[in-house]
């Protein structure tokens, strides 16, 4: 049986950190503008893959979420459902099989929980938890569909929750507190499983763990940054060697290396997300690798645009090669479709989804079809069911 393709687009505004702060003009090396001339509307039809109809769903501000069907070839999308998810939807997760999703309601600092019909991937409440602190901004699942994870921005906490075999969630196995400053944005474990990391913006740092086979949390090691900088979200290359993060307040990516025993980050490189001749307000957002590890994408709001990477699968050091704009206003997030095809960017302050497709060979993306109008798009992500 065919499977069906799923974009979850979580919209909300993030009233805590997506304000552009002033700062001076980048040095780096000179990279290319894309202009954002459309290539040809057929973006790849379902004879080009064995997957499934693509859907997208959309959580929105007024706390719901919008299921859309998806046409790869005229990059249209179509409303099919709409399912109440609190009052700010704005981060969500997917379970590897695809029969649960989770949703932070960062309005009510609730963690959510649905069951995802398949294939319509229309869904039913499961009802939620306290996540522990103010201001969740993001959920995540560990590799092995155990725990279910949250990083609270406003209470600078992170709790792990027990994921039930009914999709619910059961009472939390481990929280750390780092202090209201910190603004934690994110938490994520890396490709093996054993260590979570967590950006905490406010003081600079990336925090990582032991994850505990009963869910504990155990202290590893904590990743300082040049004061100021503001560390946001990160991404791993494929083996867990690296660590890519996007810094919010410089606009900088920092590269790390991971011990794979330790879980000790060290700096490798740090390099501007900015062409040197912007000298506006900015804050970098997202940061993303295409499936096959060969470039690295990151979100600024301000300059509004995607910076695109190089990675040296050597030494994993990066460099910058394109900027593209994202067609809209404060690209807060976009995702990368799993098999490298299709880019989705939420352009919170205009209130779009702006699909754009791939260079397989560059990882350059270039917009196709027309920006779809949606209330506040702060997160997107492409999986499959």
């Amino acid at each position: 049986m065919r499977r069906a393709v799923v974009v979850f687009a979580m919209l909300a505004s993030c009233k805590s950190s997506d304000n552009a702060a002033p700062r001076p003009a980048p040095t780096t090396t000179t990279t290319t503008t894309t202009t954002s001339t459309s290539p040809s509307m057929d973006a790849g039809t379902d004879s080009d893959t064995p997957l499934g109809p693509p859907r997208v769903y959309v959580g929105c501000g007024d706390g719901k979420i919008r299921l859309y069907t998806f046409d790869t070839a005229s990059a249209t999308m179509t409303l099919s459902d709409t399912t109440n998810a609190g009052g700010n939807a704005s981060f969500l997760a997917l379970t590897s099989d695809h029969r649960f999703l989770y949703a932070v309601d960062e309005a009510n600092g609730q963690l959510n929980a649905f069951s995802v019909e398949s294939p319509s991937g229309k869904l039913t409440s499961l009802g939620g938890v306290a996540s522990g602190g103010a201001g969740p901004t993001h959920v995540s699942i560990d590799r092995k569909g155990n725990y279910v994870m949250v990083a609270n921005y406003n209470g600078g906490a992170i709790s792990v929750f027990p994921r039930q075999a009914d999709g619910k969630l059961g009472a939390a196995t481990a929280t750390k507190s780092f202090g209201a400053d910190a603004q934690t944005h994110e938490i994520r474990t890396d490709p093996s499983n054993a260590f979570v990391l967590v950006p905490n913006k406010g003081h600079d740092a990336v925090s990582v763990f032991r994850l505990e086979a009963n869910g504990n949390l155990t202290d590893v090691s904590l990743a300082g940054y040049p004061a100021g900088d503001g560390a946001r979200h990160l991404d791993f290359d494929g083996q867990g060697k690296y660590v890519y993060v996007a810094d919010e307040n410089s606009s900088m990516v920092n590269v790390l290396s991971l011990n794979a025993s330790t879980g000790a980050l060290s700096p490798v490189q740090a390099l501007s997300a900015l062409d040197p001749s912007f000298t506006g307000a900015n804050t970098g957002a997202e940061i993303q690798l295409t499936p096959d590890g060969k470039h690295v994408l990151s979100s600024n709001r301000g300059d509004d645009s995607l910076a695109v990477f190089d990675v040296n699968a050597a030494d994993g050091k990066l460099t910058r090669t394109s900027r593209v704009s994202t067609g809209g206003k404060t690209p807060r997030h976009f995702s990368i479709d799993p098999t490298g095809r299709f880019l989705f960017v939420g352009n919170l302050d205009s209130g779009t989804v702006v699909i754009m497709k791939l260079d397989a060979t560059t990882g350059v993306p270039a917009p196709i079809g027309s920006p779809v109008s949606v209330p506040s798009p702060a997160y997107v992500s492409l999986v499959y069911l």
